[in-house]
């Protein structure tokens, strides 16, 4: 079983994710993004190869907004529209859970809801399915409304998408410089751009830079055969 936030390799999930993420991406970008899908969705044989790569584009299109909304939704503000439009939206039995246990916890968003030690009696596994689908187009719902109200959070994030994928970059330049630590380096980075672009993450630039000095010396330690 993969440990990744996304499996490439399954078809399915990058399907999933890629549906969700252009909500994100602006409109012109998207067009585009959308007829690159469906030209790799109506080959005969679907190539994983492909599918990956434009969900990685998607990914990076899409990960300023998500970041701006991510952040907005941590405020109070944001975490009671999200719960109004959630509980206004799932079955009314899984409303009432969800009023029910709220009220009777200090829980004071949905996130502390799902988390909390307790929910796992309250919440079958069918309704935090339902939750979770509900929740994934009531974002979306958000960030139509909100977009507009958040386009400096988003251009700040931008800076910083681009801050941490030219160190990513640099990584994988001396991968290819250095064949003896070029495995490690790319599994890192298989694993970086994972948190980056499907989970949403931001990645931290001090760490990555660490990574690099130390890269940049064991480059230049001579190999023995």
């Amino acid at each position: 079983m993969s440990d990744l936030f996304l499996d490439l390799r399954d078809q399915s999930h990058t399907l999933d994710f890629i549906a969700n993420a252009l909500e994100y991406v602006a409109p012109t970008a998207r067009k585009r993004l959308e007829q690159d899908l469906e030209e790799v969705t109506t080959k005969r044989a679907l190539a994983i190869e492909e599918l990956a790569t434009l969900a990685k584009e998607i990914g990076k299109k899409s990960w300023a907004a998500r970041r701006a909304l991510a952040k907005w939704l941590h405020h109070q503000d944001g975490c009671d529209m999200e719960w109004r439009k959630v509980v206004a939206t799932v079955s009314d039995s899984t409303a009432h859970i969800l009023e029910r246990f709220r009220h009777g916890t200090a829980c004071t968003s949905l996130d502390a809801v799902l988390a909390h030690e307790e929910s796992g009696s309250a919440l079958r596994d069918l309704e935090r399915f339902e939750i979770a689908e509900v929740r994934r187009h009531v974002r979306h719902d958000i960030w139509r409304e909100k977009h507009r109200n958040l386009s400096q959070d988003v251009d700040a994030a931008e800076k910083k998408l681009v801050a941490i994928a030219r160190r990513l970059g640099t990584l994988r330049e001396l991968a290819g410089d250095a064949p003896w630590i070029q495995d490690e380096i790319m599994s890192k980075l298989e694993h970086w751009e994972d948190r980056l672009y499907f989970k949403g993450e931001e990645l931290d630039v001090k760490l990555l830079d660490e990574e690099i000095r130390l890269y940049r010396e064991e480059k230049e330690i001579p190999t023995t055969s």
